[in-house]
């Protein structure tokens, strides 16, 4: 079901796409963390009315790893989260804007097969994408020299990976069932409302705003919680979003497998 040639073509074609992505998120990641010394300072100096203000957004971290949950984790989650949203919807519409969409016709492969052979390829780049984010990110831990909690970040890059292929799955649905002059940045609609969701969650004692967490899949992977405060997996808003995830996908292969395209 699979064909390695679909592919190999989706991976070239992306491929500088993927260079750049994570060479700007893994960059601005390691600056982050290499920072860690100097802004420890600068919290050693805060007066008291900015700590007091510092502890509505989580406290003053105590090592790196809470340090990089603060300034680095939610901006990362954020940013792949594009990344992943537009990966999804452009590859599955990459033909339809280019105005290629006889290749679909013409190459020797069926509809299922190429649908499946470009979700490979998708599948592939997001984890490159997160591996390569990864090795940026541990090469700043060891520039600091603190490895506090090192296993948490694992856990982080693992949950950020499967939110990540739970974007794609969204941003390949919408691809489908989009128009055929939709522009590619329209999938930012997506990840941006659920951030922002999350975030209000996050910054609110409010229970009937707290309660909001629970209609965006950023919430079981939180940096916040996962990298400085006691974990507790959110197993509900996990397998919710994971069976959205598989349902869109499903619902995407269909749709695809049954379109008629136009130039």
């Amino acid at each position: 079901m699979i064909n390695n040639k679909v592919v190999l073509m989706e991976l070239k074609r992306n491929f500088k796409s993927l260079i750049v992505w994570t060479v700007a998120v893994g960059l601005s990641m390691f600056v982050i963390l290499i920072s860690y010394p100097l802004v420890d300072d600068v919290f050693d100096q805060m007066p008291q009315e900015f700590i007091e203000i510092v502890d509505i957004f989580g406290g003053i971290p105590r090592n790196l790893i809470e340090y990089f949950a603060m300034e680095g984790g939610m901006i990362f989650q954020l940013t792949c989260a594009l990344y992943a949203t537009l990966l999804g919807f452009g590859t599955i519409t990459k033909e339809e804007r280019e105005k290629s969409t006889d290749l679909i016709y013409t190459l020797p492969v069926a509809r299922k097969t190429f649908f499946l052979s470009k979700m490979t390829a998708g599948f592939i780049q997001i984890t490159a994408f997160m591996l390569g984010n990864l090795i940026f990110i541990v090469l700043g831990i060891v520039i600091i020299n603190d490895y506090a909690s090192f296993a948490k970040l694992l856990l982080f890059a693992l949950f950020s990976w499967v939110l990540l292929m739970i974007f794609v799955c969204f941003g390949t649905l919408l691809g489908t069932l989009s128009k055929k002059n939709i522009k590619q940045l329209n999938a930012m609609a997506i990840p941006l409302p659920l951030y922002i969701v999350s975030l209000i969650a996050s910054l609110t004692d409010n229970k009937w705003l707290d309660a909001l967490k629970y209609l965006t899949p950023y919430t079981f992977s939180d940096p916040l919680v996962v990298l400085k405060n006691g974990y507790t997996f959110e197993v509900v808003n996990f397998l919710t979003f994971t069976v959205l995830a598989i349902i869109s996908f499903f619902i995407a292969y269909r749709t695809f497998v049954k379109k008629e395209f136009a130039n």
